[in-house]
């Protein structure tokens, strides 16, 4: 699909090229904008290096917009990631990403005339890398109190098995004291019954 993306986009660039009135309309730079949206997240997700303007084929403008939309799609994707017990290591690189985009869209000090209103992506792109930052943080300290969990239970089961073996045994012998009380009650009350009997016969 990114293929047919770019075909479309390229046809677009030959076909307004004699016509800058249309290019530069709101609706043809936000197409644009969604095709390198669409190339920079598809490159990150499988950890290749992001496109260049040129490589794309779009201006300036359309390019850091579209790049700053992507790091809100990297965010999605990377709490997929998270549900889904993914490796550390993959969703820390994601926020390197994010984090690379967000440095580079800060540097981009221009009217907004200019870059399309870039300053209230670049305030947006930073509100995301932050709060995906706390999210990942969270779920990778969350994960390691659960790993130490585990390995601490997996240390105490020998122990945990000892004492109940223990308790049993203990209760088993109490068991075993009671029946024999029992029988000493039983035999001493035999024995105070045939007391009197055997005074009667003495006599």
């Amino acid at each position: 699909m990114l293929g047919q993306a770019r075909a479309a986009a390229e046809r677009l660039n030959a076909d307004l090229r004699p016509h800058q009135d249309l290019y530069w309309t709101g609706y043809v730079q936000d197409a644009l904008k969604e095709y390198v949206e669409a190339s920079c997240v598809y490159r990150a997700v499988r950890g290749e290096p992001l496109p260049a303007p040129s490589e794309l084929g779009v201006a300036a403008a359309a390019f850091l917009n579209g790049l700053g939309e992507t790091v809100g799609e990297l965010r999605r994707y990377t709490l997929d990631l998270l549900r889904h017990d993914t490796e550390p290591a993959t969703c820390e690189a994601l926020l390197g990403t994010m984090d690379d985009v967000y440095s580079l869209l800060v540097t981009m000090d221009y009217p907004d005339a200019l870059t399309s209103g870039l300053r209230r992506t670049t305030d947006s792109v930073r509100g995301i890398v932050e709060r995906t930052r706390g999210d990942l943080t969270t779920a990778l300290r969350q994960r390691a109190l659960t790993e130490a969990l585990e390995r601490l239970e997996t240390r105490l089961q020998p122990a945990a098995i000892g004492i109940e073996m223990g308790l049993r045994a203990v209760g088993e012998d109490l068991e075993r004291r009671q029946h024999r009380s029992f029988g000493l009650d039983d035999a001493l009350h035999r024995r105070c019954t045939e007391f009197p009997v055997a005074m009667w016969r003495h006599r």
